[in-house]
């Protein structure tokens, strides 16, 4: 997977954040099985955009320090 990729699925991830914080305030946080659905959602997806962060993070740091062991 490249950089690109990971932006593309980060970009995806945050779409679907946004999705669901909306479902759940149209539900106006009802105690029906959906909105317990929709949380479970929300929880994994925050879980995914920070695994996809800290991946794009690692490859930051992997191309900065290639561009310095190329300058010398």
């Amino acid at each position: 997977m490249n950089d690109d990729d990971l932006h593309r699925e980060l970009a995806f991830c945050q779409e679907r954040l946004l999705q669901i914080e909306q479902e759940l305030s149209l539900l106006g946080w009802l105690p029906t099985s959906y909105a317990w659905t929709l949380v479970e959602q929300l929880h994994h997806e925050h879980a995914r955009c920070a695994w996809l962060w800290r991946l794009i993070g690692a490859s930051d740091r992997d191309v900065s320090r290639n561009e310095r062991r190329s300058r010398r």
